[in-house]
């Protein structure tokens, strides 16, 4: 299992000063995307249900040997300036900077646009 963090930018009442941040263990990104679509609520995210994500992050690997090894949310929802340390990720943004429903793979040796590694929007 791999360990994702799910960010939606903005965050209620924050806005754009933090972003709502999710994060799960998970086999793959797009399993991570369910289980935080499934657990989502909508007061977290402007009354909206089931949201699509902004990004996803790949933080790495769930080597923990617990009772617990089922694909879930660790933590979540919080609310922080979501960063990427160079991990994987995957983002639904077009070129022209909108958001769409296709998912890319950014590969590490791509620098993300600049609020990649910062909050959302800042």
């Amino acid at each position: 299992m791999n360990i994702y963090e799910v960010i939606y930018w903005g965050s209620p009442g924050k806005r754009d000063k933090e972003d709502t941040i999710y994060l799960i263990r998970a086999d793959n990104f797009s399993d991570a995307i369910g289980i935080t679509q499934q657990f989502a609520k909508p007061k977290d995210h402007g009354g909206e249900s089931s949201p699509l994500p902004s990004v996803i992050y790949e933080i790495g690997q769930d080597l923990s040997v617990g009772l617990e090894t089922f694909p879930r949310v660790l933590r979540g929802p919080y609310f922080d300036k979501a960063f990427n340390f160079g991990w994987r990720y995957w983002d639904r943004r077009a070129e022209d900077g909108s958001e769409t429903d296709v998912w890319h793979e950014k590969k590490l040796t791509e620098r993300p646009p600049d609020n990649d590694f910062g909050c959302g929007k800042a």
